[in-house]
């Protein structure tokens, strides 16, 4: 059993303050021995102390998309956070979105879908672009990537969930249940929470599994785990502005498309 460990050095001249100099994502991976074949990945995620925001059904969400460096518009799209084909543990970001460190952002594309397995030693390819039919990137579905078995059955995160530990990608039914009040503005979805707490929602973008990227302006998607395997999509969160449909909207996504995520309390 080995373990890596990370110093980040705060001011140098100053060992009292431990603010970080800069901020970013980081993608490290373990190899064998044998072939150099990446065994598994790791998501390092520098950014201020992430704030848990309680909302009125109960559950605690935190106050940025993940990988995002910012939980309000900073000017340098820093609230816009990382982007996951759905059911993959591996964040990829586009090459004209902000400054998000050392991970991948102009990612390798494969049309054919791939294994699990075939995913996880190729982290920066984006697959299942040729995939005109299932619009999938996994060759054999599973729908219990994320944890998701059903609507009756209590989510269990996985060893695939991209949250940081203590926290989990919510299930559609948790994460529509909150109750927001929304006021739209160039930058994204201002949700005011409780009457006082407000969460940034930032207008969205995603990537195709070409690695194209699409901006959507006025909208924003998040993931859920909820894969339905009967239509081969993922229910997912959706948020229009002006248009906020009670705060929450269901909106059918390809899992082969890469969308943001917000971290969810594991408890």
């Amino acid at each position: 059993h080995g373990r890596v460990l990370f110093h980040v050095q705060g001011d140098p001249d100053n060992e009292e303050d431990k603010r970080l100099l800069s901020e970013g994502n980081v993608i490290i991976a373990a190899y064998d021995e044998e072939g150099g074949n990446i065994l598994w990945t790791w998501h390092i995620w520098l950014t201020d102390r992430v704030k848990a925001q309680g909302y009125p059904n109960g559950y605690i969400v935190q106050d940025r998309n993940l990988g995002a460096i910012s939980s309000e518009p900073d000017g340098a799209n820093g609230m816009d956070g990382l982007y996951y084909q759905w059911g993959r543990p591996t964040p990829f970001k586009p090459a004209s979105s902000g400054i998000y460190g050392a991970v991948e952002r102009v990612p390798s594309v494969a049309t054919h879908a791939a294994s699990v397995e075939e995913a996880i030693v190729n982290p920066t390819t984006m697959y299942g672009s040729g995939d005109t039919s299932r619009y999938d990137w996994l060759a054999t579905s599973n729908n219990a990537l994320w944890g998701y078995q059903n609507e009756y059955t209590d989510l269990e995160k996985t060893m695939y969930d991209p949250c940081p530990v203590g926290w989990k990608v919510p299930s559609y039914e948790e994460i529509s249940g909150m109750s927001y009040y929304g006021e739209g503005s160039s930058y994204g979805l201002k949700m005011s929470v409780n009457n006082s707490l407000i969460s940034w929602f930032g207008f969205g973008d995603y990537m195709h599994s070409d690695g194209s990227y699409y901006s959507i302006m006025g909208e924003v998607c998040y993931w859920t785990t909820n894969y339905q395997p009967q239509w081969n999509n993922v229910r997912a969160l959706y948020l229009y502005n002006g248009q906020v449909y009670n705060g929450h909207e269901s909106w059918d996504r390809n899992p082969s498309d890469a969308y943001p995520v917000r971290c969810m309390k594991d408890e």
